[in-house]
């Protein structure tokens, strides 16, 4: 992590402070984690951060709605969340929360400093224990990249008429092919991509093919996905769910430290 994205995690830290949360956890989400950002003329890529904060204990008492939202920040966007918000969508192992436990663009705060480092080692255990899950939600990612990547969404809606479809999405969709591959071979997370595809993902991001050309590319892939889902299916074929239990209680037992700190210092 350079000095520069740390600089940057510090000053979401504090903004989330300022709106009245208390953050333990602050990481960057997307395409730096994947050295696949964008930064020239033609494209800029967003900084854009998910932040893991505490509730209080009036919050437990009064058995308030855990806190789930996403401010604009800076160009991008930082998405705050309660941490039983968070664990209820990491521990369906959706890559797009498991891949902050996993990036090193990260910091940990106050109660967070006990217990995350904790759930970043155990990530790997998670994954294996969880793996039917993993590939499921991965899966399940791909297909809606695809739906995704023709709908003419507000801010996009320029690129789907001058190209037809959102390059960003069809990256996404390769990317998250790249990462089952890697499992499947190594049973491993890696969140970077080999560095002889970057180019290919960086080309397809920039819409540098044209509809025509990718749309068989996408059916390549999901014959290729299809089989990786049928190897890990013979490979890990039950859930184990000891992980996302131990991770659960990890989680718990920061919320009751952070309760009992708050009751000491009144």
């Amino acid at each position: 992590m350079t000095s520069d994205i740390r600089a940057k995690l510090q000053a979401v830290s504090r903004r989330v402070e300022e709106l009245g949360y208390h953050p333990v956890y602050v990481a960057l989400y997307g395409s730096q984690n994947y050295g696949l950002d964008v930064h020239t003329d033609e494209y800029q890529s967003d900084f854009d951060y998910k932040v893991i904060v505490l509730p209080t204990l009036r919050d437990l008492v009064n058995d308030s709605k855990p806190v789930s939202i996403v401010e604009d920040y800076d160009g991008g966007h930082i998405d705050i969340k309660d941490i039983r918000a968070y664990m209820d969508t990491a521990m369906k192992l959706n890559p797009a929360y498991i891949e902050i436990m996993a990036t090193d663009n990260y910091i940990v705060l106050d109660e967070g400093q006990t217990y995350m480092p904790v759930m970043r080692r155990s990530l790997q255990n998670l994954l294996l224990g969880m793996a039917p899950l993993f590939v499921k939600a991965a899966y399940g990612m791909f297909l809606e990249k695809e739906k995704a990547m023709c709908h003419p969404y507000p801010t996009i809606a320029w690129k789907i008429e001058k190209f037809g479809y959102d390059g960003k999405q069809v990256h996404h969709m390769y990317r998250l092919l790249l990462m089952l591959r890697h499992f499947r071979d190594t049973y491993d997370l890696c969140l970077y991509p080999p560095d002889k595809e970057r180019k290919f993902l960086i080309d397809l991001k920039l819409n540098r093919y044209t509809l025509e050309q990718v749309r068989p590319m996408i059916e390549e892939w999901k014959t290729e996905l299809n089989a990786i889902r049928s190897d890990l299916e013979i490979v890990f074929p039950h859930i184990d769910p000891f992980w996302k239990n131990t991770m659960i209680q990890y989680s718990r037992d920061m919320i009751y430290d952070c309760c009992v700190s708050e009751v000491m210092n009144k």
